[in-house]
């Protein structure tokens, strides 16, 4: 079917809602639209291309405002994001992933790994760039960006990578999956609702924001809480927002001990029938007292978040 194309059309072929094409033509000017004699938006093939970078772009863990600063234009001369038949992509920054994608996966973990080392910025961005549009957001988190961090805290460990360059990498990672749950997020009031938290003590937010990202493209709508929240304002949340499913990262063991007690009594209360996943490298040390309470745990040598919500 070629254009024109009215809202309604374009919404049910691009999954996007009317507020937000509005908001992004008048803001960012990335639509043109014709208008009818009534008013009504008419839009061309250009801007379903556009609309349809945009969304790419957005799940790769740019957002729109630096997506909008490329310009209408330069998205239009970009070609389509699309993979071809097979898997291949063309867009993996040099980095061929049809011949032997096992040494092409590591090569980028080793991209990141190096960047970490050197507190090379613009390097972990081209190699955060190549992942995400070579494999789509969840592939790259799983298959790269998780193994880079774990190679990276290793290597903080024994001197090799600096606390400058973890932190440095940390916050990219951190950038990109805020920008992937933008555009996964779901607005329904009618969807099944997710809150996703760091344990209190834990400063590190990856995990609560992988667990909110995986939960939305689940479809559920997600009240994001940062890491590091005691447990009594959780409880609290909890009992204002009655969530469906509750996700608690933890990242070290030492703020599962500190929490145990108060954890285990807010998973046996079960506000509400809420759904309780403790996941992260600490939740390895819940022990049978998490699972009797009802707790389903994710992580190392356990199911996977992704497992878990089905």
């Amino acid at each position: 079917m070629a254009g024109p194309y009215k809202m309604s059309a374009v919404c049910e072929r691009t999954g996007l809602g009317p507020s937000l094409l509005r908001a992004w033509e008048r803001r960012y000017g990335l639509l043109r639209p014709d208008r009818t004699d009534g008013g009504h938006r008419l839009y061309g093939d250009d801007d379903l291309h556009v609309l349809g970078r945009v969304k790419a772009l957005l799940e790769s863990g740019r957002t729109i405002g630096e997506i909008a600063a490329a310009g209408r234009d330069a998205l239009l001369d970009a070609p389509s994001a699309e993979p071809e038949k097979g898997g291949r992509s063309d867009v993996g920054g040099g980095v061929n992933f049809g011949d032997d994608g096992g040494a092409a996966t590591d090569e980028l973990v080793q991209r990141l790994v190096t960047s970490a080392v050197r507190v090379d910025a613009l390097g972990a961005e081209d190699a955060l760039d190549a992942s995400f549009a070579a494999l789509g957001p969840k592939a790259a988190l799983d298959l790269i960006v998780v193994p880079a961090l774990r190679e990276v805290g290793a290597a903080w460990g024994v001197g090799r990578c600096t606390s400058a360059g973890e932190h440095m990498l940390t916050a990219k990672v951190v950038g990109r999956l805020h920008a992937l749950l933008r555009a996964a997020s779901v607005t329904s009031p009618t969807a099944r609702h997710a809150m996703c938290v760091g344990l209190a003590g834990d400063t590190h937010e990856i995990g609560a924001l992988y667990a909110a990202f995986h939960a939305a493209r689940h479809g559920y709508r997600v009240t994001y809480l940062g890491p590091d929240l005691p447990i009594g304002d959780l409880a609290r949340a909890m009992d204002e927002m009655r969530p469906d499913l509750l996700c608690i990262s933890v990242t070290r063991t030492a703020s599962l001990a500190s929490s145990r007690e108060a954890l285990l009594a807010l998973a046996r209360e079960r506000r509400a029938g809420t759904r309780v996943v403790l996941g992260g490298p600490g939740a390895s040390a819940a022990g049978a007292e998490f699972e009797d309470a009802g707790v389903l745990v994710a992580g190392p040598g356990a199911r996977s978040f992704a497992e878990i919500l089905g």
